[in-house]
């Protein structure tokens, strides 16, 4: 669980479509149960990430946005 921010910058507006570059960065916690082998554990995890994408327009107020991002949690 946790919370992420991720940016989008768009970086040639169209008349259809608007392509976009967008960054992420996330600080998020990784919880185990405790088992009868294992004590409960909490680790602290930092996602950054980049990716790209488009907004295409389907109609005046509907919009399609198709992207890839890869991140990379630490």
């Amino acid at each position: 669980q946790g919370v992420f921010v991720e940016p989008r910058v768009s970086v040639a507006p169209f008349r259809n479509f608007a392509p976009y570059v967008a960054g992420r960065a996330g600080f998020l916690q990784l919880r185990a149960p405790a088992t009868p082998q294992y004590q409960a554990e909490r680790h602290a995890l930092t996602a950054l990430g980049a990716g790209v994408g488009t907004l295409v327009w389907l109609a005046p107020s509907v919009q399609l946005d198709l992207a890839g991002m890869y991140t990379d949690l630490r």
